[in-house]
């Protein structure tokens, strides 16, 4: 995307930045240079869009300077280790998709807005096929329902980057998965549930869940 492009997707969210600003970060290596395709024409990737809106947010929420660098340096790191894995340039693997994704994921949890979409509104806000909407809609991980908070938006950005995952290594597991961590989520509601409703006995209920769990870990080890 061009400089005017990126500045109207992070205005969109509520993050205001000039030119002058990226140049600043990018010389300080809060992200990679763009790439440019031709002379004096940057052309910008996913990757700037979440570093600039992780620094947005992180300013807003009265962070420090060097408490931004050290989480940019996290971030950093786990790019290394991908690049490793995968056998590539550290540039290479900082503009991979699943990069941009993993590091939003990131600011959606930790920077939860109180937001509410539209399903058409929501598959734009995270450019999510329908497929895939239908997809968590027929696991269980998100509800049919009118309108979407930034919860919502979080589960159907990290089942979208499974979906993804899943394609890239052909292995179909995907669906499975996704309705296997939905029937925990409904294990967790019902347990707390239980809980708000049984205060005298809620010791009772936690014992339970304790020896239920460390039932399950000695017999996966047998």
């Amino acid at each position: 995307m061009k400089m005017r492009q990126l500045k109207e997707a992070l205005e969109k969210k509520g993050a205001a930045i000039t030119e002058r600003m990226v140049k600043y970060y990018i010389e300080r290596d809060f992200m990679p240079a763009p790439d440019y395709p031709e002379a004096n024409q940057a052309n910008y990737s996913e990757i700037h869009f979440v570093r600039l809106l992780l620094i947005s947010r992180m300013k807003g929420a009265g962070h420090s300077a060097s408490d931004i660098r050290h989480r940019i340096s996290e971030l950093d790191k786990a790019i290394s280790e991908t690049a490793e894995h995968r056998g590539i340039s550290e540039r290479q693997a900082a503009f991979l998709p699943q990069t941009a994704r993993r590091e939003y994921v990131a600011i959606l949890r930790e920077f939860p807005q109180e937001v509410s979409f539209t399903r058409d509104e929501l598959l734009e806000d995270i450019k999510c096929d329908r497929i895939v909407f239908d997809l968590a809609i027929d696991t269980g991980a998100l509800e049919n329902k009118v309108s979407y908070n930034s919860s919502d938006r979080l589960i159907l950005l990290c089942v979208s980057s499974l979906f993804e995952a899943d394609k890239q290594e052909d292995s179909g597991e995907v669906i499975e998965t996704i309705s296997d961590i939905s029937k925990i989520n409904n294990i967790a509601s019902q347990m707390a549930a239980f809980y708000g409703r049984n205060q005298e006995n809620r010791w009772l209920y936690e014992e339970l869940l304790s020896g239920i769990i460390k039932s399950r870990m000695e017999n996966r080890w047998e």
